[in-house]
C-alpha cells in the first residue's frame, strides 16, 4: 500500500488532502503538535469529511496514525517509507514546522531515496519558504543529502472548510466540512522522481504564478463578497453571495 505523511491535521490536512489520500488508497501518518487532536484521531481511528451539498461524496477516513513532533523517530520512519508528503499547517508556521523537519532528519539522518514535500497553504511562495526553512536548519553534510534526494514543491488551494454548528462541533471535533471541490494542482517541476498517483491531482510544468493568479480571483472575489455582506449585516458567506 502506498504511504504518505501529512504535516498538520487542521481542516485542510484532513479534509482536502487526508480525503483524497484516503479515496487513492494511501496509508496516512499525521503529524500536528495540538496534541488532544492527535489523540482523538488515535482514540477514534476516523473521522468524517462532510462535504457541503453533497452528502454522497462524504468519506470516512481511517487507515492513518497520528502523531507529535515529539515522536520523532516515528516521523523519520514514517518520511523514509513514504510515496509523498504534504505540509498544510497554514503560512506563518512554515518556518517552525521546516525547523522541526530539519531537527529530525539532522538526528536520524537524510533518507537516501527520492521524495517530495508538497507546501499546501494559501501563502506567496510556500515551497521555497518551506525548503529555506529546512535547509538553513540542516547540518552541511545533511543539506548535500536533502538538495540531492528531496524535493519540496508547492500546491494550489482551492478547497475551503467551514465550521459546523456547535452541537457538531462537540460531538464530533475530529470531523471536517468542507466544499465540493477536487482540483489540487502541484509544481511539477519541482518534484523528484516519480510522483505517486492521487485522485484529483495534477501536476503542471508551468505552475508560474498560478497560486498568486488564484489569490487575485479566488480569494479576493470571496473577500469582497464577504466584506459587503458583512456591511449588510450577513453572517453566512452563501448569503451574502
Amino acid at each position: 500500500m502506498k504511504k504518505a505523511v501529512v504535516f498538520g491535521a487542521g481542516k485542510i490536512a484532513k479534509g482536502f488532502i487526508g480525503q483524497l489520500l484516503y479515496l487513492s488508497d494511501f496509508e496516512i501518518t499525521f503529524v500536528d503538535v495540538y496534541e488532544p487532536m492527535v489523540n482523538l484521531l488515535n482514540e477514534r481511528k476516523k473521522y468524517h469529511v462532510h462535504v457541503l451539498g453533497a452528502p454522497e461524496l462524504d468519506s470516512e477516513v481511517n487507515n492513518f496514525i497520528a502523531y507529535t513532533f515529539e515522536n520523532d523517530k516515528e516521523i523519520y520512519e514514517a518520511l523514509s517509507q513514504a510515496d509523498a508528503a504534504f505540509v498544510s499547517v497554514g503560512g506563518n508556521h512554515l518556518p517552525q514546522v521546516g525547523q522541526s523537519i530539519a531537527q529530525i532528519l539532522n538526528k536520524y539522518g537524510v533518507p537516501e531515496r527520492e521524495l517530495t514535500i508538497v507546501a499546501c497553504e494559501n501563502w506567496k511562495d510556500a515551497g521555497y519558504t518551506l525548503q529555506k526553512a529546512i535547509e538553513s536548519n540542516l547540518t552541511e553534510e545533511r543539506k548535500a543529502l536533502f538538495q540531492k534526494y528531496i524535493g519540496v514543491s508547492e500546491a494550489v488551494m482551492m478547497r475551503t472548510a467551514t465550521q459546523p454548528d456547535s452541537k457538531e462541533a462537540k460531538d464530533h471535533p475530529e470531523d471536517v466540512w468542507v466544499q465540493n471541490f477536487w482540483y489540487l494542482p502541484i509544481d511539477g517541476s519541482r518534484v523528484k522522481g516519480s510522483f505517486p498517483k492521487i485522485k484529483d491531482v495534477e501536476l503542471l510544468d508551468n505552475f508560474g504564478n498560478f497560486l498568486i493568479q488564484k489569490m487575485y480571483t479566488n480569494n479576493t472575489s470571496n473577500a469582497v463578497i464577504a466584506y459587503t455582506g458583512y456591511l449588510l449585516g450577513y453572517k453566512l458567506v452563501a448569503e451574502a453571495a
